[in-house]
């Protein structure tokens, strides 16, 4: 895997919120089965 940070350190609770906040705006577009694919996060999100 290649990754490429930009010249910021790496800082996995920023991975972690940009995976939360992108996973809201397709739970808030209506995407569907999202929750079979990451229910914590799902679950975080509809509470």
């Amino acid at each position: 895997m290649l990754v490429f940070f930009e010249g910021a350190a790496p800082n996995i609770q920023r991975v972690i919120q940009a995976f939360k906040d992108e996973s809201y705006l397709w739970w808030f577009a209506g995407a569907k089965r999202l929750a079979d694919l990451y229910p914590s996060v799902v679950a975080a999100l509809t509470q």
